[in-house]
Order: structure tokens, then C-alpha cells, then sequence
């Protein structure tokens, strides 16, 4: 008989809703439609596409891991040189069906992202 194990909550297929973006004491940012993006997350391992504007944006994946309070994102392959090979620790919570999760570096907020469920 095989083994089920049951997914943690942030497993399947998210679309972006909005972002802000943080660099040299500038705010930036992103809200759907102009910005769409889907990020999947299933059985270890995630990947997004992003477009802007309806034009390819970015895209990247690798493995991911998921703690008690933190996501952590293993960035294996994209096409954002800088991210590759980085490991991006999240904080993270779900409130109805969408997930927001914060990313801080050197102690400083870089990213807040908003994304609602699509499928799990």
C-alpha cells in the first residue's frame, strides 16, 4: 500500500497579485494585470515565469524549502544572473487564500509579495 503524505499548505500553483520592491532607499511597484506571474511549488522544487506588459520578463526555479516561519528558495536556474545559486529565506504567512511573504537582506526589507491561490 503506498504511503500518502499530506502537502503543506503553500504546495500548487500561485498568481502574483502585487509586490514592492526595495533598492537604494527607493520603493518600487508591481501590480497585476500589468505585472503577471505564476510560481509553482510542488514536491520540492518551484519555478515562475513573470511577464510584464504581456512581454517575457523573467523566469526562474530550483528547490525550495519550507520551516516552521521561513520559505527558503534554492535558486538553481533563471535568467537573472545575480540570483542564481543564492539561497532566499522568506518570511512568510497565508491570510485567505493568499500567501504574503517578506524578504530581508542585511536586516533590510527587499521584497513584499502578495500571491493568491490558483490551484493546490
Amino acid at each position: 500500500m503506498a504511503h500518502v503524505t499530506e502537502a503543506h499548505p503553500l504546495e500548487g500553483s500561485w498568481q502574483f497579485v502585487k509586490g514592492e520592491y526595495y533598492s537604494e532607499g527607493q520603493v518600487f511597484y508591481a501590480e497585476a494585470p500589468d505585472v503577471t506571474s505564476v510560481k509553482v511549488l510542488s514536491g520540492g522544487h518551484f519555478n515562475y515565469i513573470t511577464q510584464k506588459n504581456g512581454e517575457f520578463h523573467y523566469a526562474a526555479g530550483g528547490r525550495y524549502e519550507i520551516t516552521e516561519d521561513a520559505f527558503i528558495e534554492h535558486v538553481d536556474y533563471g535568467n537573472i544572473p545575480s540570483l542564481l545559486g543564492k539561497e532566499l529565506v522568506f518570511d512568510y504567512e497565508i491570510k485567505e487564500q493568499l500567501w504574503h511573504h517578506t524578504l530581508y537582506q542585511e536586516g533590510e526589507l527587499v521584497e513584499y509579495e502578495v500571491w493568491q491561490r490558483v490551484a493546490q
